[in-house]
């Protein structure tokens, strides 16, 4: 799968990215909004995990921008306020919530749940 993980927390996304760069997947990292915008503009992703807090543009944001310019991307929050599952997911439109700190497993049940192969 082509991934894109933006998050300011490179000690969350590196690992990730390693982790499913093994695994077989095509993984690009942005560490703000602004950057990841640019990615997903030059880039068809399959699925994209984005922190909801980024800066420069925040993750609400850039799933505004991939509904009206790539629907077929799904898009996962991943954010420390859990109690915001609702609000994102329902009210926003995010495809899927991670609520920080997550297990890698929940990574991966994601990706097989919208394609990916175990």
């Amino acid at each position: 799968m082509k991934i894109i993980l933006a998050d300011d927390e490179r000690t969350l996304i590196e690992p990730l990215q390693d982790l499913l760069t093994k695994r077989g997947h095509s993984v690009d990292l942005a560490f703000d909004g602004l950057e990841a915008l640019e990615l997903i503009n030059r880039n068809n992703y399959e699925i994209a995990f984005l922190d909801f807090s980024l800066p420069e543009v925040t993750g609400l944001e850039i799933v505004e921008h991939i509904q009206k310019t790539k629907p077929a991307t799904k898009t996962v929050m991943m954010t420390g306020y859990p109690l915001m599952k609702d609000f994102l997911v329902n009210t926003i439109g995010a495809n899927e919530y991670l609520s920080k700190p997550f297990a890698f497993s929940e990574v991966e049940a994601l990706l097989i749940k919208y394609g990916a192969k175990d």
